[in-house]
C-alpha cells in the first residue's frame, strides 16, 4: 500500500470519526489523484489495524485481467517493432505504440525471434503433443509399479 494511501485512510479515519453525527459524504483528495467521497459508515472502526483495511477505488475491487497473445499477434507485434525501429524509433516508444512493455517485448523475441507464423504454430503442437506423450509414459510408470507391487504379494 502506497504511504499516501494510508494516510489518507487515517486522515479520513479520524476527521470521520469527530464527524459521526452527520452522514454526509466527505470528498477528500490526495495529490494526483481523483477525489472520492466517503460516508462515515465507510470508514473501518478505529480499533481496526491499518493492516486490514483494504482499499477500493471507483470500481470497487475490479482487477484488470491480463489479455492474452496468441503466436501468430505476438509474431506481428515483433514484426512491428522491428519496422518501427528500423524507423529511427527507440525499443521503448515503439513498445508503446503496441501497448506491451519493455520487458514483454524481450520476453516475446527470446522465445519467437525469428520464427514464421507456421513455425510458431507448429511449436505450439509440438509443445501440447510432448505433454500428452508425458502423461502417458507418466501413467504406464504408474501402472507398472503397480503391477510390481501386486506381484510381490505387497498389497
Amino acid at each position: 500500500m502506497h504511504l499516501y494511501t494510508v494516510l489518507w485512510v487515517v486522515v479520513a479515519t479520524v476527521f470521520c470519526m469527530l464527524s459521526q453525527k452527520r452522514q454526509l459524504p466527505r470528498r477528500y483528495a490526495i495529490a494526483g489523484h481523483e477525489p472520492v467521497e466517503v460516508y462515515p459508515s465507510d470508514l473501518p472502526p478505529w480499533n481496526v489495524p491499518i493492516s486490514r483495511v483494504r482499499i477500493v477505488g471507483h470500481n470497487k475491487g475490479v482487477s484488470m485481467s491480463r489479455k492474452r497473445y496468441t503466436a501468430e499477434q505476438i509474431i506481428g507485434h515483433l514484426r512491428q517493432a522491428e519496422i518501427r525501429t528500423s524507423e529511427g524509433k527507440t525499443i521503448a516508444e515503439a513498445v508503446r505504440e503496441l501497448g506491451i512493455s519493455e520487458q514483454t517485448y524481450y520476453r516475446w523475441r527470446k522465445q519467437y525471434g525469428g520464427m514464421e507464423v507456421n513455425e510458431a504454430r507448429r511449436l505450439k503442437e509440438l509443445e501440447q503433443e510432448n505433454g500428452r506423450l508425458k502423461r502417458l509414459v507418466a501413467d504406464q510408470a504408474l501402472d507398472l509399479s503397480i503391477h510390481k507391487e501386486v506381484s510381490r504379494g505387497n498389497f
